[in-house]
């Protein structure tokens, strides 16, 4: 994720040239590029971390046929026990 971001941060990019944008986030000196590298890195973990959820949930209902069958193969036929039996006799 982060190298797919990273390729969005460019001289030629609109959004960088605005006067707002570029006063914070100057590309040509080392703190704006360390700050770009920052920003791209805490985005590129979060959509990371979205991409491993999403992930898990797909996995977790594809497998919730299978958790269904196996509980239904467990369960036994009801079967009346006998009188209980008392420790003391």
């Amino acid at each position: 994720m982060h190298a797919r971001f990273a390729e969005y941060v460019t001289p030629f990019n609109d959004a960088l040239q605005a006067p707002d944008v570029a006063r914070l986030l100057d590309l040509s000196s080392d703190v704006g590029r360390a700050l770009a590298d920052n920003l791209i890195t805490q985005q590129a973990a979060l959509v990371a971390y979205s991409n491993d959820f999403r992930l898990l949930m797909w996995l977790t209902i594809a497998s919730m046929p299978f958790v269904l069958i196996l509980g239904m193969m467990h369960k036994r036929p009801y079967m009346p026990s006998r009188a209980p039996v008392h420790a003391m006799e």
